[in-house]
């Protein structure tokens, strides 16, 4: 197979250039600037950035991987990629906040030189911050106490300018101007569901817009609320604004993560510690219904506890797998009409490596 992205190994920081990263980086207060303008890969300080080049930008945060599935300790980055995998730089460490706790959990991009991170801070710090892409410094961006309450785990742009975010119980909206979306006064966008959507508000583990504006998100309760679900864009309100959902192909399959390719399929990997369940599923989808799953893809030896899935500039897929041993970044291209992923090269696009521990998310931007 002819390989459209090509898969350089990273190169592994020495320990002592990892120490000096950290280092380098967190001198800087939270709210600072960065140090450097120059290009220093091993230091992880900031480098230029070519005009219209896209990149993988990669968080290190606390993630939800599916029950009996462990993660390394996360190391709280903000990092990004070129596609040809090699490290680019540290875009924010949240180390610099040194005890407070701040854990990014998902990333979208916000313009040419910011992107916007959710982070999760149980006590009493979860926000989402607009960092800037050259690493000079980040600013609280969305601080909501009432919205922002339960446990943060996605995050998702809207057609209409706006931000959707998933926590424990619940989905919220921001709208462009920055405020919180209630379709009912004082609840959150999506809450407490019904219809065929029932007893899906416990762990929402994934939010994004799918077709005709609408809203999919993840559930990962116990069988037989192990479902993806599709809502209307407007929000819940009643039974009626829960379009469809599909369950899970086995109560051991725990769903993890999503992405709507642009092939027009849904793709959503599910994590467990039983070795049959970690699995890459494709869906049809429309704007009011889900239909049966196909699977996609199993390999454990590739792909165990995956947090974030992307679709690169050339139609073939990034995946992140965050259980302990793995840490790495596989590419996958993707056969329409076999509705199959087949892995591409026989190694990781990103080597697991310091910047990697416990990948929350994934994006691609420039």
């Amino acid at each position: 197979m002819k390989r459209t992205i090509p898969a350089t190994p990273l190169k592994f920081l020495t320990v002592s250039a990892m120490i000096s990263a950290s280092l380098s980086v967190m001198g800087c207060e939270l709210f600072g600037k960065g140090s450097s303008s120059s290009s220093n890969v091993t230091s992880g300080q900031p480098g230029p950035t070519p005009s219209g080049e896209k990149y993988l930008y990669v968080t290190s945060g606390s993630t939800y991987v599916g029950a009996g599935v462990t993660t390394d300790v996360a190391v709280q980055t903000v990092s990004r990629y070129r596609l040809n995998g090699t490290f680019d730089r540290v875009v924010f460490d949240y180390n610099r906040n040194a005890g407070a706790g701040d854990q990014p959990v998902d990333i979208v991009n916000y313009d040419q030189k910011a992107v916007l991170v959710l982070v999760e801070n149980s006590s009493g710090g979860r926000r989402i911050d607009r960092v800037n892409k050259d690493g000079s410094g980040t600013f609280l961006f969305i601080q909501n106490l009432s919205a922002l309450n339960g446990v943060l785990r996605s995050f998702a742009s809207t057609f209409d300018g706006g931000w959707l975010v998933s926590k424990s119980s619940a989905i919220e909206k921001f709208s462009s101007n920055r405020g919180r979306v209630t379709p009912i006064s004082a609840t959150a966008y999506v809450n407490n569901p019904q219809g065929a959507c029932a007893a899906t508000n416990t762990l929402v583990t994934e939010v994004l817009q799918g077709p005709g504006n609408t809203i999919i998100y993840l559930h990962a309760g116990a069988s037989p609320n192990n479902k993806v679900a599709l809502v209307k864009s407007s929000g819940y309100v009643s039974s009626t604004d829960c379009l469809s959902t599909v369950s899970a192909p086995s109560a051991a399959h725990l769903p993890t993560a999503a992405l709507m390719h642009s092939n027009g399929r849904l793709l959503v990997a599910y994590s467990t510690g039983a070795a049959t369940a970690a699995e890459i599923y494709s869906y049809p989808i429309t704007s009011t219904s889900i239909g049966s799953g196909t699977l996609a893809y199993t390999n454990l030896s590739v792909l165990k506890g995956v947090t974030s899935m992307i679709e690169l500039p050339d139609s073939t897929i990034a995946v992140a797998s965050a259980a302990v041993g793995y840490n790495a970044v596989d590419q996958f291209s993707y056969d329409v009409s076999t509705d199959i992923l087949s892995r591409v090269g026989t190694t990781p696009m990103i080597f697991s490596e310091v910047y990697l521990r416990s990948i929350s998310a994934l994006m691609v931007a420039d």
